[in-house]
Parts: C-alpha cells; sequence; structure tokens
C-alpha cells in the first residue's frame, strides 16, 4: 500500500530559498522511493507545479482562523502522514505559526517534522520553541549537533533523529580540465567562497588571507558565489575598498547570487579549494560545504560545536576563522597536493552517503515506520 505524504512548507519554487529547493528535491525523491506526495504550499501566491507531485496551496497560520484554514487544506489530502518543513525565517520568526505541528496531531494527523534550524521567533521564543519541538510525533533534523539541541527541548515523544542533509547543487559532468583550459586557468589556483557574503562569514579575513597568498607569490584567484545587493550592502562596499587597498582587486570575481543551477556547477568544476570561514565554525547541514563535497574539492574551514563530528572523520582543513590561520591552511594545501587530494576524496566518500537517495530511503523509513509504530 502507498503511503501518502502531505508535504507542508510556507516556501517553494518559484520563490529564491534554498529552503524550498530542499522541499522540491525532497518531493521528487520520496516520489521516487514509492511515495504518494501531495505538497501543500503555506502563504505564496505563486507556486511552481512537479512533474511527478501535486502542489497545492493554503493559508499562512498567522492567526486562530488561518492556522484552522491551512490544517483543513492538509487535512482534506487524506495523508497517512503530515512532513513538516519548519524553518524559522521561512514562517517569518512568527510565534503563531509554531502551534502548527499541535493543530494537525489534533485534527488526528501523524505528524513528522523537519526542524532546519535552532533559532527562536522574535516573541514567545522559548514557550513557542518548546511547543513546536514537543508537538510533532517525529523530529527530523540534519546534524547531530542538531539532534542534541532539538532534545534539549523535546521531552515529549521520540528523541529527534538525523538525516544527513544533501546538496541542492548539480552534481559534476564532463572533464574539470577542459573547461580550465577554455578560461585559461591551467596554472592558476582558484579559490571559491560559496555563501551570503556576510560578517558571520568572515569574508573581509579572507579576502586577507587571498592577499597575503599573493603577496607570498603564489598565483591564486578568489571567486566568490554569494548573495548581496552592491547599491545597498555596506559590507560588500567596505570588501571592495579592502581589496582595492591590498592591491588585489582584479584576483576577486564576486559572482553575487548566480541562479542557474548549471553555472554554480562550472564554477565548482573550477575550483580548487573551497574555503568557508564561519565564526562559528561548518556543520553538517551547511548546503556549501555539502556541494564542495560532492565535487571532492578540499575545503578550508573553521571549527567550532557543529563541526566536531567532521572534524573526526577528517573532512576538511579545520583553522581559526582569522586571515593568518585560513591563508597557512590554503598554503599548506598548495604545497601538498598528495593531502589535498586525500581530503577531497574523503570529502566526496562523505558527500555520497549523503546523496538524495540516501536522504529519501531514511525519510521514508521514518514516514512509513511512524504511524504504523504509533497505531501498534
Amino acid at each position: 500500500m502507498t503511503t501518502r505524504v502531505a508535504l507542508v512548507t510556507a516556501h517553494f519554487p518559484p520563490r529564491l530559498s534554498g529552503h524550498g529547493d530542499f522541499t522540491a528535491r525532497l518531493a521528487s525523491s520520496l516520489v521516487a522511493q514509492g511515495m504518494h506526495v501531495d505538497v501543500v504550499v503555506l502563504g505564496q501566491d505563486a507556486v511552481q507545479q512537479l512533474p511527478d507531485a501535486a502542489v497545492h496551496e493554503a493559508p499562512f497560520p498567522k492567526s486562530p482562523r488561518s492556522l484552522a484554514n491551512a490544517v483543513k487544506a492538509i487535512a482534506a489530502l487524506k495523508p497517512d502522514v503530515v512532513c513538516l518543513q519548519f524553518e524559522a525565517n521561512a514562517f517569518g520568526l512568527k510565534a503563531f505559526p509554531h502551534l502548527l505541528p499541535i493543530a494537525l496531531r489534533a485534527r488526528g494527523l501523524y505528524v513528522a517534522m523537519t526542524y532546519h534550524e535552532l533559532w527562536a521567533p522574535s516573541r514567545f521564543g522559548r514557550l513557542a520553541k518548546t511547543a513546536l519541538l514537543n508537538g510533532p510525533n517525529r523530529v527530523i533534523v540534519f546534524s547531530r549537533w542538531h539532534a542534541e539541541g532539538v532534545d534539549r527541548f523535546r521531552k515529549l515523544g521520540a528523541p529527534a533523529e538525523p538525516i544527513a542533509v544533501s546538496t541542492n547543487i548539480a552534481a559534476p559532468v564532463g572533464d574539470p580540465r577542459l573547461l580550465r583550459a577554455r578560461y585559461g586557468l591551467e596554472q592558476t589556483t582558484v579559490i571559491t567562497f560559496f555563501g551570503f557574503v556576510i560578517t558571520a562569514h568572515c569574508v573581509e579575513e579572507l579576502v586577507t588571507a587571498v592577499a597575503k597568498l599573493r603577496a607570498e607569490g603564489r598565483d591564486v584567484v578568489l571567486s566568490v558565489i554569494g548573495r548581496f545587493d552592491p547599491r545597498i550592502d555596506g559590507y560588500h562596499q567596505q570588501l571592495v575598498r579592502q581589496a582595492d587597498e591590498l592591491g588585489i582587486r582584479d584576483a576577486i570575481t564576486w559572482h553575487g547570487r548566480v541562479e542557474s543551477d548549471a553555472d554554480v556547477a562550472r564554477l565548482l568544476a573550477l575550483t580548487d579549494i573551497g574555503v568557508l570561514p564561519y565564526d562559528t565554525g561548518v556543520g553538517e547541514n551547511n548546503g556549501a560545504f555539502a556541494a564542495f563535497a560532492q565535487y571532492g574539492v578540499a575545503t578550508v574551514t573553521t571549527s567550532g560545536d557543529r563541526s566536531r563530528y567532521m572534524q573526526e572523520e577528517r573532512v576538511a582543513s579545520f583553522v581559526n576563522p582569522d586571515a593568518p590561520s585560513i591563508a597557512a591552511a590554503v598554503g599548506e594545501l598548495l604545497d601538498d597536493p598528495q593531502e589535498r587530494a586525500a581530503l577531497g576524496a574523503r570529502a566526496r566518500a562523505w558527500s555520497e552517503r549523503r546523496s538524495w537517495d540516501a536522504v529519501a530511503a531514511g525519510y521514508k523509513v521514518v514516514l512509513e515506520r511512524g504511524p504504523r509504530q504509533e497505531i501498534t
């Protein structure tokens, strides 16, 4: 008997959102696992239809009435299980949507929720978060670090279940050497940053590190893939001035947000070393690292509480988020091609365990077994 899943989200394509992209890919991957999927998008006027799953619209749960109407729309699909994708920013950091799992269960529905982040709402933070995390029958997270954080709040029901995140970026195709020759990069080392251009991602320190490497005589350039608005983004303007002062403006390409998967894939294929110098460390749920790993790119990143399991697996070079440490780590990889290749190979193996097939298989276990266990 085919399991009917109502996949509920607040963001969905064509809206530009990693949360929405994840939901769309999860929907198609669950269908490929033999499940019937209806996607329910809350509060978005225009939604993209999928070839293998129906996509529906429902009200955003911002009041008792709209919450009741959203639950009614979901229940009308007669799902065996609701799979709610909850990301605080996607729900506007509002407290009221945190009641959605409780309201769905009160309607007699079985609820599994993917909790995308550990943020609290702007009001009633701890109370709303406690209600959200204790409401579902099951909670799915992307990493063991996230599971530990959720279980500090979740006192009812089973502990959170980690299912590792995959990447939304297309897998590599073709020979990257041909691509490098096309752009005249046979001898140049391409360092790539992928993510939001914000202070917490330490792009200023990365720019300084690139200047230091070039001052040492290394032929390196920096490719920055990440959203910014050059008209109003003061941090980006500061970075451009910094590059001018360091004399490396021509060594940096600011791509902005790259919307085409094929274009992102091309930029990743040109990458020699990835750098993700986050101030609090990278985690297993990080999509940028997952993309680098899929391409077997040796990556320099930073350590923190959320990175400890990755450090145990030695899937990246972990350093402090300062320019000298970043430059030294990149230099060591440039001087030791064998270690660079081994690091990239470990990252690729790590990524293969996080393919969309593996992600969907993990979800299938939770979504199919859960209701049956509740019945027994």
